[in-house]
C-alpha cells in the first residue's frame, strides 16, 4: 500500500500465515524443526503446558478465547527468536493486541 513504507511492507508479507498456522503446521513439526523454532522438545512443551493450563486457561462468555497451547506457543516463540508482536500476530493469526495478553 502506498501509506507503508516499501520495506515494512515486504517484512509483513513475508510473515503472513493463516490463523491455522499453529493447529495445522506447529503441530505436526518434525521434532527437530518444532525444537529449531520454540527451543524445547515437544514433551517438554506439553509439560509447561500442563504445568500452567490453570492459570492461562480463560472461560469466555463473549467471544473466542485463544487456545492456552498456542497462548504458550506464542511465548516460546517471542522467547527464543524475540519476534515483535507484529510478527507474532501475522504468524499464528491473531491481532497485535491479543498476542500482547
Amino acid at each position: 500500500p502506498s501509506h507503508c513504507p516499501k520495506s515494512r511492507f515486504r517484512r509483513q508479507k513475508r510473515f503472513l500465515k493463516t490463523s491455522t498456522f499453529w493447529e495445522a503446521d506447529c503441530q505436526h513439526m518434525p521434532d527437530d524443526k518444532f525444537v529449531q523454532f520454540y527451543r524445547v522438545t515437544k514433551d517438554v512443551f506439553g509439560e509447561i503446558l500442563e504445568l500452567i493450563y490453570p492459570a492461562i486457561f480463560k472461560k469466555s462468555v463473549v467471544g473466542d478465547t485463544i487456545d492456552p497451547a498456542k497462548k504458550l506457543a506464542v511465548t516460546l516463540r517471542y522467547l527464543a527468536a524475540g519476534d515483535d508482536f507484529l510478527t507474532l500476530a501475522h504468524l499464528f493469526g491473531g491481532g497485535g493486541s491479543s498476542i500482547r495478553v
